[in-house]
């Protein structure tokens, strides 16, 4: 089952989603909305709650990952019992990420609709950014939220089509 942040107080939720800023989303959340350490699964979350989630280019997101687990230093556990591994050749890693099906899938390489659906055919979140377009749809959470929100740090577009 996957579980997500919730804010109680205001009453959302955000999906997160792996190499798609999440840390730096969360980070921004925690200290407009108030520090959260509950995680919820959204399917038992009222019709009241506001659910959204950020996207990444999948080309953009995959080289996040191999930059960050099979490329540099160490593996995170986790991404090694799925077959990752340091210095692992990019082709072979693009491969595993394709043969693995969601379900089974390390949270940072299985499918962004995976998230975004919980495997059904029923779009969950109320809103779905892009990070490629972070500030205008940064702006427009903050509307629909009726609420600033603090903008999170170590964005910039350049930095993520980059893949990191």
């Amino acid at each position: 089952m996957m579980r997500d942040p919730v804010w109680r107080g205001a009453k959302v939720c955000y999906i997160v989603i792996g190499r798609a800023a999440s840390t730096s989303i969360r980070r921004a959340l925690d200290n407009t909305l108030g520090r959260t350490n509950q995680k919820k699964d959204v399917a038992s979350l009222s019709d009241d709650w506001f659910i959204f989630s950020f996207v990444r280019d999948p080309f953009d997101r995959f080289m996040s990952f191999y930059n960050a687990y099979c490329y540099p230093g160490q593996t995170a556990a986790s991404v090694k019992e799925r077959g990752f591994y340091h210095g692992m050749p990019i082709l072979d890693a693009a491969a595993l990420v394709c043969d693995t099906p969601d379900k089974t899938a390390e949270k940072h390489t299985n499918s962004q609709s995976h998230h975004l659906t919980r495997g059904t055919e029923k779009l969950i979140p109320e809103f779905v950014g892009k990070i490629e377009a972070f500030e205008e749809d940064w702006a427009r959470l903050q509307d629909l939220l009726g609420q600033r929100l603090e903008t999170p740090g170590n964005l910039s577009a350049a930095r993520m089509r980059r893949g990191r």
